[in-house]
């Protein structure tokens, strides 16, 4: 019985303080189930990665659809497994929870809007990881939308650290289309705020163009 509103994490965050209702763990039991009711079956475009030359891969997803795509990788879910990154494997790091393969979760999802603005003291080393490549690698930003609520980690990323003119970072964006002026003037302004925060933005018409990119 929560109106509709457009901030997920926050309709998460009064879910789970309705205690009557079974709260956080029917939350999380209820996407649990959603999720193990579908195959995680790569898309071409997850095939895609494998093939690229990247040491590490960081998703949001709790599914197991990249790990299924590319069994070899080691997968990082949490702050305890985050000294598995200096292996010789390839890592996939779930930033904010992991499905396990016995359909459990391997790590509890970030999910409510508490849990986003506690993130850089929950998970510490983690998000200390997370500043490095980004200072250190160049990071490619695949699957993000402005109306997405994880585009707070870029943007956080961008606006603390990636300053310099002309930076190496790359966000593949579906470009605005419709809507009315006001939304497509604040898609633009979007987009500058990332430029001028030294993120390249590579519009483009559909996510079919994603595959043929990688």
């Amino acid at each position: 019985n929560i109106p509709n509103h457009p901030d997920f994490p926050l309709v998460a965050e009064y879910i789970t303080q309705d205690a009557a209702n079974g709260g956080r763990p029917a939350l999380e039991s209820h996407i649990l189930t959603t999720f193990l009711s579908v195959a995680p079956v790569p898309t071409p475009s997850h095939l895609y990665l494998k093939n690229l030359a990247i040491k590490e891969i960081w998703t949001t997803n709790y599914d197991r659809v990249i790990e299924t795509a590319i069994p070899d990788a080691v997968v990082v879910a949490g702050d305890s497994e985050i000294h598995n990154i200096a292996s010789q494997r390839r890592a996939i790091i779930k930033m904010h929870g992991s499905i396990a393969a016995n359909g459990t979760w391997e790590q509890p999802p970030v999910i409510t809007r508490s849990d986003y603005e506690r993130y850089e003291s929950e998970y510490p080393r983690t998000w200390t990881v997370l500043r490095s490549s980004y200072m250190s690698r160049t990071m490619l930003f695949l699957g993000f939308s402005f109306s997405d609520p994880n585009v707070e980690i870029l943007l956080r990323l961008a606006r603390t650290l990636g300053t310099a003119t002309g930076d190496r970072h790359i966000a593949v964006m579906k470009a605005s289309s419709g809507g009315t002026a006001d939304e497509r003037r604040q898609h633009q302004l979007r987009v500058s705020d990332l430029e001028k925060s030294g993120i390249t933005v590579c519009q483009i018409a559909g996510h079919d163009e994603v595959p043929e990119i990688l």
